[in-house]
Parts: C-alpha cells; sequence; structure tokens
C-alpha cells in the first residue's frame, strides 16, 4: 500500500510531503524524512547566508548515485 502524504504549512503555504520513508543514501540508510528534520534544524543557521542567492540544485528523486537532473529555477 503506498504512503499516504504528509500535508504542513511553511510560511502561509501548504506543501505536500511524500514518500518520506524513501531511502536517499542508501551507504548509511538515511531516509527523505531524516534529511527533511536535518535541513529544518539548520534553517536558522544557513537561510540567512542564502537569501537572494541563485538556487542550483542537483537532484537525485530515487537516491544518491541513481539517475540525476538538475533544478536551476526556484518552486513556485
Amino acid at each position: 500500500m503506498p504512503e499516504k502524504n504528509v500535508y504542513t504549512t511553511v510560511e502561509n503555504q501548504r506543501i505536500k510531503l511524500s514518500n518520506l520513508s524513501k531511502i536517499i543514501y542508501p551507504k548509511s540508510a538515511v531516509s527523505k524524512a531524516e534529511i527533511i528534520q536535518y535541513a529544518l534544524k539548520i534553517a536558522p543557521f544557513i537561510l540567512p547566508f542564502v537569501k537572494g542567492r541563485p538556487l542550483t540544485l542537483i537532484r537525485f528523486p530515487d537516491g544518491i548515485g541513481l539517475k540525476k537532473f538538475y533544478t536551476k529555477n526556484k518552486p513556485s
């Protein structure tokens, strides 16, 4: 059975989180949920330094070492 989506609100925007148990870093068994948790933990410290800067991401939707693609535009 597919995992249910989880919704949260950040700055008045509703965000859908899916596949939270997906393993992104197989060698160390780090899940998508753990990465989100880490990002939330460091956000207050890193956001002041990246505000207003260009955004480029290399995305690995199925885990590190598998198919990748670049995202160069900020999400809507």
